[in-house]
């Protein structure tokens, strides 16, 4: 079953998993079978979805028969649709306890990680990546966000970031979201990185006024520079894989230890309500180096819940970095 991966453009990477799934077959058995063939229940559940989603909308697109295209042609792509969907629909997770691939866990992969090991793997991060992977440890953002372009601004020795929210509806998420960092506190590899072609070469200082967009062109690209640097890094070698996301949990990691409120580290993960930060790293886990945050703004009020975390030893909150 032949179609373009640019017809859908809100589902991309969907058409990109069903022209994979139905390439070269018209036997909607066949489709199902190479979808099955994984121990990951969540790899299952991403194709599942992307063959009702991409299916359904061709099976709108050809109720109209297509010019030069006979009866019989026609019918058979419909058939062909509508069969595939019966079978995605009726079929559950093929997936058993005995054969999935266990849950990588992050939190579990963070707690065997030094304290410095974001600068460890920036340093096997290859070029096209090392300056998104920068603004990801820095502000957490999603790889679907670097995507949209993050936009930096340079006042002094303060950068603000401008992140464009993924995961947005009409209650949830943060349509955009502003992140203030204090670069004179950062790791000077670091800084080099993210201020290239941003400052005065001759006096060695960031460019006051200085604007960029660091964006990148696939997600899976990115995710890929950063594993392929957990594996260069030897060190690590043993632990599970470090992945992107690995990043936005350290970051929520750092505001937890730094004083940060719910509400303000709901906004800086790009939510709408502070339920959803306990599922990101917890205080005791930070390992310190990038707590350089200094002001987080939204454009969407957040929902405050009831007490989401604490810490692990009694006593007074630390103070948040100046």
């Amino acid at each position: 079953m032949k179609i373009s991966a640019k017809l859908f453009d809100k589902k991309t990477e969907y058409a990109k998993i069903f022209k994979r799934l139905s390439a070269a077959t018209e036997d909607p058995r066949e489709v199902l079978k190479r979808a099955q063939k994984t121990t990951s229940k969540n790899t299952w559940y991403v194709r599942r979805a992307a063959v009702l989603y991409i299916g359904k909308r061709l099976l709108q697109v050809s109720r109209v028969q297509q010019s030069g295209e006979s009866a019989a042609a026609h019918k058979k792509r419909q058939e062909f649709l509508m069969r595939l969907i019966n079978y995605f629909s009726a079929y559950g997770c093929p997936i058993t306890k005995e054969n999935r691939t266990p849950r990588c866990s992050k939190r579990k992969v963070m707690s065997g990680l030094k304290p410095n090991w974001r600068l460890d793997l920036l340093n096997c991060v290859y070029e096209p990546y090392a300056k998104a992977y920068v603004v990801a440890a820095l502000t957490g953002c999603r790889p679907a966000e670097l995507l949209r372009g993050v936009e930096i601004a340079v006042e002094g020795d303060l950068v603000t970031f401008k992140i464009y929210g993924a995961k947005v509806t009409d209650k949830n998420g943060q349509p955009t979201r502003e992140l203030t960092v204090d670069i004179a506190l950062l790791d000077s590899a670091m800084k080099k990185v993210l201020l290239a072609g941003m400052r005065d070469e001759t006096k060695g200082t960031p460019v006051h006024g200085a604007v960029a967009t660091v964006q990148i062109s696939c997600r899976r690209n990115f995710s890929a520079a950063v594993l392929n640097a957990w594996r260069k890094h030897t060190e690590y070698r043993s632990l599970k894989k470090v992945t992107a996301y690995c990043l936005r949990h350290a970051f929520a990691s750092d505001l937890k230890a730094n004083d940060f409120s719910a509400e303000e580290i709901a906004v800086a993960l790009g939510h709408a309500s502070t339920s959803t930060q306990t599922c990101y790293g917890k205080s005791q886990m930070a390992k310190g180096g990038l707590g350089c945050v200094t002001e987080i703004n939204g454009s969407r009020v957040v929902r405050s819940t009831t007490k989401l975390w604490s810490r692990s030893q009694p006593g007074p909150s630390p103070k948040r970095i100046p």
